[in-house]
Parts: C-alpha cells; structure tokens; sequence
C-alpha cells in the first residue's frame, strides 16, 4: 500500500511552509520504521499556489501508524493561511485485484 499526501499553499505562504517545513523535519524526524519514501516532496506551481506530495510505500500493518504521523505533521501547519493537504492511500495493484476476488 502506499500513502499520499498533498499540500497546498498559496504563492505568498511559500516562505512561510518552508520555514514550517524545516521546523516540523527537526521536530519529527520521519519514521523509517513506517516504510520506504518514494517521493519525499515533489513541488509544482499552480494556478493560485503551489503543490507538492509526497508519496510513501508503507510496510505491512503500518498503514493506521503512517497516517497518524502524517496527520501529526500536517497539524503543524494548521495557522498558516490557506494551507490545505489530503491524505490518500492506494493500494498495488495485486492488493486491488484481491479485493475484487482477482488474485491471492
């Protein structure tokens, strides 16, 4: 499985999410015991701000975990004006299959 997460800001809030960004990185080292990081942050321009996600492959039986912890970390940025995120989970494609009776 792996977990999404996306943010987004407006232009005139970069400086601060950077600084946040920094600050919560110290606070909240990332949990490596959570699984592997695929994309740590992968940053774009927008129409009316900036996105960026990241995107991790969770270890069996860490998925409850990783979300707490990103949630945890999104909490951080909650005065920041205009800040928003989503946290999504995906599964592979072997693990879809399964739930539609497709495979082991």
């Amino acid at each position: 499985m792996y977990l999404k997460t996306t943010i987004c800001y407006p232009h005139s809030q970069a400086d601060e999410v950077g600084r946040k960004f920094l600050e919560v990185s110290e606070k909240m080292p990332d949990n490596e015991s959570l699984g592997d990081i695929i994309a740590r942050a992968a940053i774009k321009s927008r129409d009316g701000g900036i996105e960026v996600f990241s995107l991790v492959k969770i270890n069996p039986g860490k998925m409850e975990d990783a979300i707490n912890d990103t949630a945890q970390r999104m909490v951080e940025y909650r005065s920041i004006e205009g800040f928003n995120y989503t946290i999504d989970q995906y599964f592979e494609i072997e693990e879809g299959l399964a739930l539609i009776g497709m495979g082991s």
